[in-house]
This record gives C-alpha cells, structure tokens and sequence, in this order.
C-alpha cells in the first residue's frame, strides 16, 4: 500500500535527490511489526540524500536491512507478544471480537513497549502532523484495537496513546494524543471504538473530560459522533431536546401576531399603523436571535452534561446542535432558522471570547499561564492568580493550550462556517 504522507521523513517537496532508478520498499510484519528496508537504485551521486538515516531517524524500534535479520526478529518476538497481548484487560469489546485493550507504557513489559515503538512510524505515514512520542515520560496510556488471526492469535489493528495530567482541584483530564486505525481496518468501526475506549477509561477514573491534541478534520468528525452518542444515553438532555422546538414555537408564534414591535411599532404594522401584512427582515433576523437564545443549554445544563459525558463546554454545545438536528420540529421552517442562529451564536462566541493565552513568570514560585480576556490588563491577571476560581481557570488555560482543537475556520468567514456545520447536521444528523 502506498503512503499518504512522506513529507514528515523526506521534507516538504517529499523528494529523495541523487539517485537514478531508485525503488525504495518498506515490509512490515502484520503481528510484530517488524520493519524492512529494500533500497534498490541504478546509479548514486557521491552527495545523494541518505534515504536509510533518514528512514531510521524515525523508526525507534528498529529497520532491519536483510531479509535474514527481519525474519530472525519476527520469529523471536512472536510467542512472547502474543502473550502480552492476551494478558491485556480489555476495556470494550464488539460482538465481532474486535477489542480494545489497556495498558500504561511505564508499566508495561518489554514486548508491548517494543510494539508501541515500531507502530510509531506509521503515523508518519498516515496522519498529517504526526509526531513520534517520547515514551520515557510518565502517565502515558495505551489503548490497542485488536482481532484474533485465522489461528485465534490477537492481531494489533490500530491504537490511541492517552495522555493524563492535572485537573483542578483533584483529579485528572486525558488528552487523546495518537490516533491510528491500520489502513486495510479502517471504515470498519475502529476508529469509533478506540475513541469509545477513551471515554470509557476517562468514566472509570472520573476524569474531569477527554480532550484532543490538533486533531484532523477526519477524527474532528469522529469525535463528534461518539460524543453525540454519549449524548443520546443522557435522558434528560434528549428530553430537553424534544422539548426545545416548543421555545421555538412561541417565539414564533409571539413575532407574527403583531406582538413584537420594529423601531416602537408593531412588527407587522408600518410608522402609519397600518398593517403591512409581512414582517420586517430585521424584525424576523431579531427573532432568529431570541429563538436562539431560547433553545441554548443553559450554564447550569452545559455544567451538568460537562460532568456526565466528560467533555469540555464546546464539545457539549456540538453535541446539543446535533440532538436538536434530530427532532423532527428543527427539520425546516422556524426550527432550521433557530438552529441556525444558535450555530452562529456558538461561532462568534467562540471566537471573540479571548484574545489570547499567556505565560507570567512567578519568580520563585514558578509560572501561570491563562487566558486574556479583552481589554484585561496583565496586572489584573497578575492580581487574580492566587484565588481559587482563577487556579482553576489557569489548569484549564494550560489544558486548552497543549489541545487546541481547531475551529471550523477563522473569525473572518463566520458565515462560511455556519453554511458548513449546517450542511454537515443536515447531511448526517446522526453522524454530524
């Protein structure tokens, strides 16, 4: 199979110079993934790149160069991982068989550490972005798709690695850091089934949410549809969004019998109060706002729902757009129009709620990081750091600084966003 990308080993015009008839091949071992490397060329410049070194710089567990040598390290780590991979706990597992199994790197052998070092470098080759993980630190989880082979032995089809770090006051947030499904698996439920296994490790250590490190578009969309899932377990909140289109409906019904006014006068009577028999666009473009506003999860909601699903404000308002997408009631007419006003509410809220994120140094007592709000002077900030509510603000700040999950798009094509996320709720309610 050809690789997706190759920039991130051979520069970003992905270009190998100084050779003629170079064929450059790459074997993998489907169980142990184990790494081979055939270099083959007709002639070589004396300055040529040195494809092998740069092969190497990111394969961390190895690149064999003979045939002999791959074979040789295949047969002596096959028993042994086999083994370890069955000893795993599985922390969810389909009718199918395919499951997802649980380790912590610090704390796994040998053979499951070797395994998660020659996975690795497939990420450089099948996730833009990509990077190689330092596994020395601490805290790291590893979570591994697998099925059993013709023979029953567990075969890896694909991992997430997790990362678990401080959440005010006493507990902890999981980061979703590596994502991988093995191309011959994906399209098959995996994916989606590595993210379930995330949440399900973040529900049974009550973590605080499961946040994304820069994910891509493709995992952005995946997210979206097990947290909307999650969602649709929660009975309250599908409730509530049943119940939703009846704000909508008053509101409506409120603006269109004459109750609301335009500019002092009735929204369907002109300045000479007469009736006019239409509504005035910026009467209707009001409503629109004030359907919004009716149909939004209110703070003590969006707090609630935070807790239970374990995820982050943001998170839990895609997933409220996405339940309302579902009722029949939003489906056009007034309810699409509500909708719509709350997408764009969520898009401009979020991106004029901060100017940015800085570091202040502390002196002695370390550093803090936190969000500027605008117009907030730096001695303010200064000033604040000590209480408790500003400490949580802080480890949050700190939280959405190593995720930042990247936005539909930048503040200056809000309309082209919410013409988007429509699009994509309306497409596939169940999946938006």
């Amino acid at each position: 199979m050809q690789p997706e990308y190759t920039h991130q080993t051979f520069g970003q015009k992905e270009t190998i110079r100084g050779y003629t008839g170079l064929d450059l091949r790459l074997f993998l071992d489907s169980m142990t993934f184990h790494a081979l490397a055939q270099i083959r060329h007709e002639a070589k410049l004396p300055n040529a790149d040195d494809v092998l070194f740069k092969l190497q710089e990111n394969f961390p567990g190895g690149l064999a160069q003979t045939q002999a040598a791959y074979t040789e390290q295949v047969a002596s780590a096959s028993t042994e991982l086999t083994d370890s991979l069955a000893k795993l706990p599985v922390v969810i597992e389909r009718v199918d068989g395919v499951a997802v199994r649980q380790t912590t790197l610090n704390a796994a052998d040998a053979a499951i550490k070797g395994l998660h070092l020659r996975l690795q470098p497939l990420l450089l080759f099948f996730v833009d972005g990509a990077s190689l993980l330092d596994c020395t630190e601490p805290d790291w989880i590893l979570l591994l798709a697998t099925r059993k082979d013709p023979q029953g032995f567990e075969q890896v089809v694909g991992f997430t690695t997790l990362a678990t770090f401080y959440g005010h006051p006493h507990s902890q947030r999981i980061r979703v850091s590596q994502v991988l499904v093995l191309p011959p698996y994906q399209r098959q439920g995996i994916g989606q089934l590595l993210l379930q296994a995330a949440f399900k490790v973040a529900d049974d250590s009550n973590a605080v949410e499961v946040a994304f490190e820069d994910p891509t578009d493709q995992l952005q969309r995946l997210r979206q549809c097990v947290e909307l899932k999650r969602a649709l377990a929660l009975p309250w909140l599908v409730a509530l969004s049943s119940g939703a289109i009846a704000s909508v409906a008053a509101q409506h019904s409120h603006t269109h019998s004459g109750t609301g006014t335009v500019n002092g006068h009735p929204a369907n009577e002109n300045s000479n109060g007469h009736s006019n028999g239409c509504i005035d666009a910026g009467s209707v473009e009001e409503a629109h706002v004030k359907m919004a506003a009716g149909i939004a999860l209110s703070p003590e909601h969006v707090a609630k729902a935070q807790k239970e699903l374990r995820m982050g404000p943001h998170q839990v308002r895609i997933a409220w757009e996405a339940l309302l997408a579902r009722q029949p009631g939003f489906a056009d007419g007034p309810g699409r129009a509500a909708l719509q006003a709350l997408v764009e509410r969520r898009l401009r809220g979020r991106n004029a709620s901060v100017e940015g994120k800085k570091i202040f140094d502390k002196g002695e007592t370390g550093w803090v990081m936190c969000r500027i709000p605008k117009g907030l002077e730096i001695a303010a900030v200064n000033a604040l750091d000590s209480s408790e509510a500003q400490a949580q603000a802080q480890a949050h700040a700190i939280e959405e600084l190593a995720t930042e999950e990247g936005e539909e798009g930048g503040a200056e094509d809000i309309e082209g966003q919410v013409k988007a996320r429509m699009e994509a709720l309306y497409r596939r309610p169940g999946l938006a």
